[in-house]
């Protein structure tokens, strides 16, 4: 009984604790951010889901996605695997809501 209690008081107060911004979720973390990039040689569109470092941006999240679409020396996997390394822009940064 004792630790329902406790545990009841926890809930309470971090309830009451101010957030950390809207990049935030309840635990802290950053949120996933869906970031959607543009070439003219690809086929449609494509989104990558990204988590934000602390205390970054979802433009800057996805920008670090965007640098890479555009190095030919880069060889993280992104938008369905494509070899496209150049003319990527970005879209659209928003918020992914956990």
């Amino acid at each position: 009984m004792t630790l329902f209690v406790v545990a009841l008081q926890l809930l309470v107060l971090a309830s009451t604790l101010p957030t950390q911004g809207a990049a935030q979720n309840v635990q802290g973390d950053p949120s996933t951010v869906a970031c959607t990039f543009e070439n003219p040689k690809f086929a449609g569109q494509c989104v990558e889901n990204v988590t934000p470092d602390e205390n970054q941006s979802p433009v800057q999240a996805c920008n670090v996605v965007l640098s890479c679409l555009n190095n030919p020396r880069c060889v993280k996997i992104y938008c369905n695997a494509t070899t496209l390394r150049a003319g990527w822009t970005l879209v659209s940064a928003q918020p992914v809501d956990q």
